[in-house]
């Protein structure tokens, strides 16, 4: 299919058990824009590309979601046309395999990520970014845990920025109060956070005993940017955020590597999460950016929150170590800012964690030139796993596949619809 942001969709089916979806595809003179997407988890990427000619490629998805009659969709869309108007995306076939016994489900306040593995070859993005949960409640000890680098917003008002003193600044470098206040959203203080924060070693407050304070920013897709560096060492990096009466968009991106999550939300009151970011860039002088927005506004003056965030590692990376993206959902707890001019109410809400996490994880491609015809053009052609594949030149005609279950029994493939 050609035609800048237009491609194709498939679906296949999800429920709490493992199954593994293979799509090849390919471009010709254009880049693609693979999407998946699972409840609310998405997986974006952008590494197959080719100006001139041919390239084909394959992902492979293993992934769960957290109940019956769910639905996994991966687009394939036109993110670049190099051809002026005729660069296409092109798709192949696609497998589905699985009915795995899922994982006997732990308790919703110790969260188990999945695993999962992304291995592109040496010519597509090798960074790396592994998210995880963490805990956002009690006392935090920024000292303790940001052996790199830390930092906590909000202890006096909108624009006090403490950090850590003893080490060149490395969260939000170059920042106005170490953030970035996105689409014209004002930044505010709040002073009754559920969780603390304490140091000893800071800058301008040298220490703290424990702050319940905190920025916010209200109105829809208004937000706040934090950054924080990247190289061929691995860091890790926790957020500490929350939300009031609204949902939360975080978006993490890494050179093309993307991971998005929508799934702190409070509809009445107040929640808080942490996310715990373990990544790689490919080069030094890279940066990895943080974002996070309202993504739903439930009452009109609903509002993201930031309190903190610590940096450490700095582990050298294994030279032939496979990138790694996992993605799981931030666990909510429940807070309550009251804060003028936005209505706080003074009781607590932990939004519900029963039900088991969707996971997504994910593999991408390995990339082989593929020469076309000639005169011939290709049309069109919640945890998840990607596996980068070569395929070689074949036949053009548009072929969905279906393997075999191994534990018995063929697995459906639904849907196939122009986006």
């Amino acid at each position: 299919m050609a035609g800048l942001n237009k491609g194709l969709r498939i679906t296949f089916p999800a429920d709490t058990t493992t199954r593994t979806a293979k799509v090849y595809m390919g471009v010709w003179g254009a880049q693609a824009r693979v999407t998946a997407t699972l409840n609310t988890k998405s997986y974006t990427d952008t590494s197959v590309a080719n100006t001139t000619a041919a390239t084909a490629g394959c992902y492979s998805f293993t992934y769960t979601g957290t109940a019956s009659g769910q639905t996994m969709t991966i687009d394939i869309l036109i993110n670049a046309d190099y051809k002026g108007g005729i660069g296409n995306i092109t798709l192949q076939a696609a497998t589905l395999l699985g009915s795995v016994t899922p994982p006997t489900a732990t308790p919703t306040n110790t969260p188990v990520p999945p695993t999962a593995t992304f291995t592109p070859t040496s010519s597509v993005d090798n960074s790396s970014l592994n998210a995880v949960t963490c805990t956002n409640t009690g006392t935090i000890n920024l000292t303790t845990e940001g052996t790199q680098d830390w930092a906590h917003w909000g202890r006096v008002n909108g624009t006090t920025f403490d950090h850590k003193a003893s080490v060149t600044q490395k969260i939000s470098v170059g920042l106005t109060n170490g953030y970035t206040a996105l689409n014209g959203g004002s930044v505010l203080n709040y002073s009754n956070n559920l969780s603390s924060f304490a140091w000893t070693d800071g800058t301008p407050a040298a220490s703290n005993g424990g702050t319940p304070s905190g920025i916010y920013v209200a109105g829809l897709n208004k937000g706040l940017r934090i950054t924080v560096p990247a190289d061929t060492t691995t860091r890790t990096v926790k957020v500490y955020m929350g939300v009031w009466s609204a949902q939360a968009r975080v978006t993490v991106t890494l050179n093309t590597k993307t991971y998005t999550d929508t799934s702190v939300a409070n509809t009445t009151a107040s929640s808080t999460g942490c996310y715990s970011f373990t990544y790689a860039g490919t080069a030094s002088g890279q940066t990895m950016t943080i974002d996070i927005l309202v993504n739903a506004d439930y009452n009109g003056s609903g509002n993201i929150t930031l309190q903190a965030a610590t940096l450490s590692g700095n582990a050298s990376l294994k030279s032939q170590a496979a990138p790694m993206i996992v993605i799981d959902n931030a666990q909510s707890t429940s807070v309550t800012p009251s804060e003028t001019p936005v209505p706080l109410p003074t009781n607590t809400l932990v939004p519900p964690t029963s039900t088991p996490l969707p996971t997504l994880t994910a593999v991408p491609p390995s990339e082989t030139p593929v020469p076309l015809p000639t005169n011939t053009l290709v049309p069109a052609p919640s945890s998840l796993r990607i596996e980068a594949e070569s395929l070689s030149a074949g036949d053009p005609n548009i072929i969905i596949g279906i393997t075999s279950d191994p534990e018995g029994g063929n697995q459906e493939l639904q849907g196939l619809e122009a986006v």
